[in-house]
């Protein structure tokens, strides 16, 4: 098994748990903290940079996304940006698998 690489920040719920999973399975994996409240990453499309890496990998569980419906009408164009345009971008630069999870709004 290749190396497990997790990219996350400190307040992110699911990047904690993935983390926690692994943990408790005893895998190992590397952790590449992004500061993002602090250097405002994620207001930024920078997200292609991480194409280049990409080929390192045969796995991507992809858990980024603006979640809740008042988050998202706040700035719809950012709320696609996030939540689609940036799986688009993986699915045209990396042929290994993806795991997307859903965190949907259902009523």
């Amino acid at each position: 098994m290749s190396e497990i690489e997790l990219y996350g920040y400190g307040e992110s719920v699911a990047s904690n748990m993935a983390r926690v999973a692994l943990s408790e399975k005893n895998i190992s994996y590397k952790y590449n903290l992004l500061y993002l409240e602090s250097k405002g990453e994620h207001l930024s499309k920078d997200y292609k940079k991480l194409n280049p890496i990409l080929k390192k990998f045969d796995a991507v569980i992809w858990l980024a996304a603006l979640v809740g419906d008042g988050a998202c009408a706040i700035n719809p164009a950012l709320t696609h940006e996030i939540n689609a345009e940036t799986v688009k971008n993986l699915t045209k630069n990396f042929k290994g698998n993806i795991i997307f999870l859903s965190t949907c709004s259902v009523y």
